[in-house]
């Protein structure tokens, strides 16, 4: 499934989250991102978790939760360990498209015979200072199926398959993503599970 082209980077469901989250963010700090993830139906994001670096918080991360555009959660981040300003970006200055990246994901499903009806996304960088890349997780009824990894541009990078033996819930993908990710794995579990274990 393509997305419209009201979804594109500047104008589209991922913009308007994150103006959305940062208008309850200290001035400062609204352009100081350390993720944003999303989950919805192939070629749709419903919910956003947008994460942003914050010195006042005990975390030094505060973390905004959207549901079909309304907002569903404003706290502090919860974590062992501080989160560091050098992961954080500003999403306005980031030219990859969401749907350049989703439909990336959609062609290598396409070519490769891998049906999915749901998609989670995930924007950050893959290390500090580094350009901020889009992740599109494959899932079908439920389960993981892999991971379609692009480049700065939005462009395709790589394809991982999800490892069965880890699990295709929660654990499984939190787990993934601390691995390849480094620094988002327990928000992505908490997120799915309401517990956080993954970097205690």
């Amino acid at each position: 499934m393509l997305l419209g082209a009201s979804h594109v980077w500047g104008a589209g469901l991922e913009h308007d989250a994150y103006l959305k989250a940062r208008s309850l963010i200290d001035e400062k700090y609204q352009s100081h991102v350390l993720s944003l993830y999303g989950k919805g139906p192939a070629g749709d994001v419903l919910t956003w978790r947008v994460l942003f670096y914050d010195p006042t918080s005990p975390s030094k991360a505060r973390l905004v939760v959207l549901n079909q555009g309304k907002v569903d959660r404003f706290d502090s981040a919860e974590s062992s360990q501080p989160y560091d300003d050098r992961w954080s970006f500003d999403p306005l200055a980031v030219t990859t498209q969401l749907r350049t990246a989703m439909d990336a994901a959609q062609q290598y499903a396409k070519d490769h015979q891998l049906s999915y009806d749901e998609n989670n996304v995930l924007l950050k960088r893959s290390e500090a200072g580094a350009a901020p890349v889009w992740r599109v997780e494959l899932r079908q009824s439920g389960n993981a199926i892999g991971f379609v990894y692009t480049s700065s541009t939005g462009t395709f990078a790589r394809y991982q398959a999800a490892e069965k033996s880890s699990g295709s819930g929660a654990r499984g993908f939190a787990n993934d993503v601390e691995g390849t990710f480094r620094g988002i794995g327990g928000d992505l579990e908490e997120f799915f599970t309401g517990k956080r274990t993954v970097d205690k």
